[in-house]
């Protein structure tokens, strides 16, 4: 047991320190719903400093897709309870709860951006 829990809390603070690499090839996407390398949002007028955050940068799951679908995510971490970790390539963090485990990885995968996006569940 206590393996186990030195296991996922040395599993989080990678997550946290350096970010999640697993599934992240590098490739970018050229869906043109996805922001450019520049950063600059799609064409539609995502604009994420409109999402509402909360306390330690609470988001809604509408929100979180939204983010993973148009802007610049390096990595999502999704816990057994269905806590979601949402690491934005300048390091910054959202967390939200999805409706069922699994969901963001079927979003990520709908949208097809597997290969740029890493994926860590615990």
């Amino acid at each position: 047991m206590n393996h186990t829990i030195g296991l996922v809390a040395l599993l989080c603070l990678a997550f946290v320190v350096g970010g999640c690499v697993a599934n992240n090839g590098g490739a970018r996407s050229n869906n043109a719903d996805t922001p450019s390398d520049d950063g600059n949002a799609p064409s539609d007028g995502f604009d994420i400093t409109k999402i509402a955050v909360g306390p330690n940068n609470a988001i809604s799951w509408e929100d979180a897709k939204a983010i993973i679908q148009y802007a610049d995510v390096k990595s999502v971490m999704q816990t057994h309870s269905g806590l979601v970790h949402v690491r934005m390539r300048d390091d910054t963090v959202y967390r939200t709860n999805q409706p069922r485990v699994d969901d963001v990885i079927h979003w990520i995968t709908e949208l097809g951006k597997r290969d740029d996006i890493g994926i860590m569940t615990q």
